[in-house]
């Protein structure tokens, strides 16, 4: 069995049973030992243990498996399921690729000058927070309403320079950009202070004998006549001006009041503002070659990394539908070209449908419209009705401070304590559901999270649906207006501006097959009425 000075190391699980261990640790074949003890096995065991070898399979070795894989038709069974392989692979990988060839392609996304997917957001700095200060410390308003901010009343008697403390002005627009807010300043250019230096130096003795220079910046004429009045300063013999007591109008077919407007849209662009608009053109002779120079000195002013905006707000719908024909652009480029944005003022009846919006959407007016409320509502179900009619039109929304609020006035009171970042107006519970409506509005219109296609793209071609739904009532109250871009969900948008109840009969399907058909019955004189519907309005646009 072994000795102590030499032990035996034995694995039983690998013992075969005919196997013995000698002294020496080697494997000597066991002797057979025939047990007279042992009990003998009847035939029927032996033949059970004789079946039980036959069934064990134990296996074919690697000798055997080469020569039976070496036979002919296990060699042709391989190399068809190998061909087989790599046909069946090409195939899916072909399919694949014409299955992604031949889907539905995803429209590009327009690319739009940042002035073309804006909302406007007008506000005199006295009456919306007192001063620039008060402008600057409640920015925060400005930018969670995701609007650019128009700056009016900012504008000195030269025209070049801020109203009032020029530091904080700087300041204000300094603290814009860092929000994120732009800033564009409205100017005035149809006349200058009386006051001005511009005028002063227009109306000297030595103006009598040359036409040149400042001398021809205003309308001078040596008699009376409607419109002129006599300056009792002036030492120049033709002392009638054109204007009132305290404004002069400006004499735009003298190149030297066109290159002095340059200058000042310049000057404004310098000290860090993102565009102009010019506006009050009444009095402005030849107003296409004005803007069209004022566009010229925004436009060389641009650099790689930044682009300036102008906004032309005509004096009148005709002026402004001529400015529009003249910067057409041809063909349906009309999305990212750098343009002047006309902004047009109606904003009810018939005139507003059919002569101004889709007239504006003709080959021959091709580029980008603005349009601002100058309606005077009464009640704040009407001011919002509008508001929000405009926020949904193509072009770019111009809002007036107080709007986003259905107020009727633009004046607002800020106190921390009462409303943090929001005037003391929207603690109300109309401010609140007003400015909620605006702000959810707003965001569906601009680059945002929430923004949606058929509100901010308007690409002028196929792919862009917009019409009236002029049938949907007989009250020009009423207005209903489809917009669709691409394979996006549509928006339609229901409006009463009126004061009375009038029924609308949607035609959805017009719009969306996948809209529904319905009958819309609302009322601009009733406030609750007026609310749930432009609740279930916004519901419906944030699905």
């Amino acid at each position: 069995m072994g000795s102590p000075e030499k032990p035996i190391d034995v694995e039983l699980g690998n013992m075969d049973a005919n196997v013995a261990i000698s002294n020496g640790g080697e494997k000597v074949e066991e002797q057979q030992i025939n047990d007279e003890s042992a009990p003998l096995k009847t035939n029927d065991e032996k033949v059970e243990d004789q079946d039980e070898d036959v069934v064990r399979f134990t296996g074919l070795k690697k000798d055997e498996l080469m020569e039976i894989a070496n036979q002919p038709q296990w060699r042709r069974a391989r190399w068809v399921l190998f061909v087989l392989f790599w046909v069946l692979w090409v195939g899916m990988l072909v399919a694949a690729i014409m299955l992604v060839y031949s889907a539905p392609k995803c429209k590009p996304t327009p690319k739009m000058q940042w002035y073309q997917d804006a909302v406007l957001y007008k506000a005199d700095p006295k009456t919306f927070a007192g001063d620039y200060k008060g402008v600057t410390k409640n920015m925060k308003y400005i930018k969670d309403m995701k609007t650019t901010l128009v700056l009016t009343n900012v504008m000195g008697e030269d025209m070049m320079t801020p109203l009032n403390i020029a530091a904080d002005f700087d300041k204000l627009v300094e603290t814009a950009h860092t929000d994120g807010v732009k800033v564009v300043v409205e100017m005035k250019i149809n006349s200058l202070p009386t006051s001005g230096a511009q005028f002063n130096a227009s109306q000297q003795a030595v103006c009598a004998s040359t036409i040149v220079g400042v001398c021809s910046m205003f309308q001078w004429a040596a008699t009376a006549s409607a419109g002129f009045i006599q300056s009792a300063s002036a030492g120049r013999s033709d002392n009638f001006y054109k204007g009132t007591a305290d404004m002069a109008s400006v004499n735009y077919a003298s190149n030297y009041s066109q290159t002095y407007l340059n200058s000042a849209i310049k000057a404004w662009l310098d000290r860090g503002v993102d565009g102009v608009l010019i506006s009050d053109l009444s009095e402005v002779q030849d107003h296409t070659q004005v803007v069209q120079s004022a566009f010229d000195t925004v436009t060389s002013a641009a650099t790689e990394e930044r682009t300036y905006a102008l906004f032309v707000e005509a004096s009148g719908a005709k002026a402004s539908m001529a400015m529009s024909e003249q910067f057409s652009v041809a063909g349906n480029t009309s999305v990212g070209v750098p343009n002047p944005v006309v902004v047009y003022r109606p904003l009810s009846g018939v005139d507003f449908k059919t002569a101004t919006v889709e007239a504006l959407r003709t080959n021959t007016t091709r580029g980008f419209s603005a349009y601002q409320n100058d309606a005077t509502p009464v009640m704040v179900n009407q001011s919002l009705a509008l508001t929000l009619l405009n926020l949904g039109l193509p072009g770019v929304p111009v809002m007036k401070a107080g709007e986003e609020l259905g107020s009727v006035s633009s004046k607002f009171t800020w106190d921390a304590e009462k409303a943090l970042n929001k005037p003391v107006e929207v603690e109300a519970e109309e401010g609140k559901f007003a400015l909620d409506m605006v702000q959810n509005m707003v965001k569906k219109r601009v680059a945002d999270t929430l923004s949606k296609q058929a509100l901010r793209y308007d690409t002028r071609d196929v792919d862009t649906k917009f019409f009236f739904d002029k049938a949907a009532s007989t009250s020009d109250d009423v207005v209903v207006y489809c917009r669709k871009w691409g394979k996006k969900p549509a928006v339609m948008v229901v409006s009463n501006i009126g004061a009375s109840e009038q029924a609308v009969t949607v035609n959805y399907k017009a719009c969306d097959a996948g809209l529904e058909n319905a009958n819309v019955s609302t009322s601009s004189s009733q406030l609750s009425i007026c609310y749930r519907i432009l609740k279930e309005f916004v519901e419906y646009l944030t699905k």
